[in-house]
């Protein structure tokens, strides 16, 4: 090999051919027009190109090298025409270089001769995109597709690019063509018509995919399930402020950087200057460290997940910003157009604010609550108390209720209810139950243990977590009002909990029917303290109680009867009962025992005067 000439290869053969008619091509590339006239002239430049280089080898992709003289006539003809073509070698090094390369990368052929093509690089190409068209022709095959280069000048700018393998007479590869021209002019001014079009055609389309919720929580997941619909955006999150200096996650989608449902709460986005400058418009955020302390954090772990640009955009609501939406994308090809496209993001932006805004005042009260819930879980500001369960037939104490008093005075059900409200009811139930497992190593080990969890943490996994390795018996009551969707899904997962079993609580209340006590196959059915209040002189509580008696002796069901209170209630329900066997009529209230931080009933050791009324 030899080169006589910074732009020109010189390789000898002994081989003779047809090379294409140079002097036809120099005429049609001569005087270019503008408009459409220059748009038709790019699209011919590629069959140019390719007919120059059929002269270069025959066979199609295989063939035989030419003779010196049509290399030379080759290079002379490709050096005039305004497309870039590199030759590289086996070890992607270039061997020749056109003038067009040289005029459009800023380059002088001096450098580009010797040197990798990734020398245009601009930094938005992963390894992975490069080894994946090395890969592709190096088993012979050619590769087409967009580089986004940049100049020596540091302009960025895209260029449509084909490579190919070439191959000497016995099919093998000796070297690489590529060719490649640069996405400007009229071609490039269509592309963005055409995209100004569809970013239209966009926000119609959302428009009639979101589904509103009543709260902002769903509104906002549903928007953004509809924005990474989108061809070239492929991360979508909706931020709420928080106490006037963070953001919190309200709703993502496309990434598991940050996940809604998993309440991750404090999005480290938002210094006061970040939040000014976003609140003045659309904004890309840097991907480099360093160059915005403010959210870096936020930031790295987008690019983590695969991001090659973000964007945050203000939410507003009036005149009020009520958060940010944050976009991003991983696909390097969109981001030549990210500036161009930052009113298009306004306009989702605006969008949102139009569907969340009058839901935000309700999301900022949740907001508070959030933080008192999340201040109760993480310093533990409540106390467990047990309430004693006793068998009816034997007057012994079987078992504990674990309840939660909170330090506040907020009643369990408020309180809990409030969890769920803001997200965090799974998190709270585990903490309680946590702490009343601790608890509960002062209490007697055959007792068994009765915590309450939502269907919610047991489905997930949460509650297993808390009760894997517990030695103890423990009874996982559930309310019926929590019990809906699968049941198959929840009784397999209860299943998977260890030495555990499941009660259904609230019996009688109302909440389901006796199909769905069916379904979930309880050990336990604890009998609504509705059905048990005054039953000694109601005949209509008595039927009903002596009804479900009857279908526990028949599926072998636990009763256990709740908020008892006197002895004439003990001794009506014992009678309903009495066809059941000992240790499957329980009950537990008040005349057994107030929930105490130290229990007061010990196994077998009922207060005499209970025994005898019992």
């Amino acid at each position: 090999m030899s080169k006589d000439h910074p732009g020109r290869l010189i390789r000898t053969s002994s081989e003779t051919g047809h090379v294409a008619d140079v002097s036809s091509i120099n005429e049609r590339h001569s005087d270019k027009g503008n408009g459409d006239e220059q748009a038709e002239t790019d699209l011919r430049l590629e069959d140019d190109v390719r007919d120059l280089l059929e002269g270069f080898v025959t066979k199609g992709a295989k063939g035989r090298l030419r003779n010196v003289k049509m290399l030379a006539l080759l290079a002379q003809a490709i050096d005039k025409i305004d497309y870039s073509v590199l030759v590289l070698d086996l070890n992607f090094n270039i061997v020749y270089a056109n003038a067009s390369s040289s005029r459009t990368s800023g380059y002088p052929l001096e450098e580009i001769i010797g040197s990798n093509p990734r020398m245009f690089g601009s930094g938005w190409h992963s390894d992975d995109f490069y080894d994946k068209y090395v890969r592709t022709v190096q088993v012979g095959l050619p590769w087409h597709g967009v580089f986004i280069n940049r100049r020596k000048s540091g302009v960025i700018y895209q260029e449509e690019t084909t490579i190919s393998p070439i191959f000497n007479e016995v099919d093998a590869i000796i070297a690489y063509v590529e060719a490649k021209h640069e996405l400007t002019g009229s071609r490039y001014f269509e592309e963005e018509l055409t995209l100004a079009r569809t970013d239209q055609e966009a926000i119609a389309q959302i428009m009639h995919e979101v589904i509103p919720s009543d709260n902002l929580r769903g509104t906002a997941q549903s928007f953004c399930d509809a924005v990474v619909q989108l061809a070239d955006i492929d991360v979508a999150i909706v931020l709420h402020p928080f106490g006037g200096s963070k953001m919190r996650t309200v709703a993502a989608s496309g990434t598991m950087a940050y996940d809604s449902t998993k309440n991750e709460s404090f999005v480290p986005l938002v210094a006061s200057s970040v939040l000014k400058q976003v609140s003045e418009g659309p904004v890309r955020l840097p991907l480099a460290h360093g160059d915005w302390p403010d959210v870096e954090q936020f930031q790295q772990r987008l690019v983590e997940d695969g991001a090659v640009w973000i964007v945050a955009v203000p939410i507003r609501f009036g005149d009020k910003m009520i958060g940010a939406l944050i976009l991003a994308s991983r696909d390097p090809a969109t981001a030549m157009i990210v500036d161009s496209r930052l009113s298009f993001f306004g306009q989702l932006g605006s969008f949102a604010g139009a569907i969340v805004g009058h839901r935000s005042m309700e999301f900022e009260h949740d907001e508070d609550l959030y933080a008192v819930v999340k201040d109760v879980i993480s310093q533990g500001r409540f106390t467990i108390v047990f309430q004693p369960i006793v068998d009816l037939t034997t007057s012994v104490t079987v078992g504990y209720e674990a309840l939660t008093r909170f330090d506040d005075g907020v009643t369990p059900g408020e309180r809990f209810a409030d969890a769920r409200m803001v997200g965090l009811r799974n998190e709270l139930e585990c903490a309680t139950a946590s702490s009343a497992l601790r608890a509960a190593e002062s209490l007697p080990p055959e007792a068994f243990l009765d915590l309450n969890f939502s269907a919610g943490a047991i489905l997930d996994g949460s509650a297993a977590e808390v009760v894997r390795g517990v030695k103890r018996q423990v009874v996982i009551e559930i309310t019926e009002h929590e019990m809906e969707g699968d049941f198959t899904a929840l009784r397999h997962a209860i299943s998977q909990m260890g030495n555990c079993e499941l009660a259904i609580d609230d019996m009688g209340a109302g909440y389901t029917s006796l199909s769905q006590i069916i379904e979930l196959r309880p050990r336990f059915v604890k009998l609504d303290i509705s059905m048990i209040r005054d039953i000694d002189t109601n005949p209509i509580r008595q039927s009903m109680v002596d009804a479900i008696c009857h279908f526990a002796l028949r599926t072998n069901i636990v009763v256990i009867a709740e908020g008892m209170e006197t002895d004439a209630e003990a001794t009506m329900i014992k009678s309903l009962g009495s066809a059941l066997d000992s240790g499957h009529l329980l009950a537990q209230g008040y005349l057994f025992g107030r929930p105490e931080e130290v229990p007061v009933v010990e196994i077998g050791a009922l207060d005499e005067d209970r025994a005898t009324n019992g």
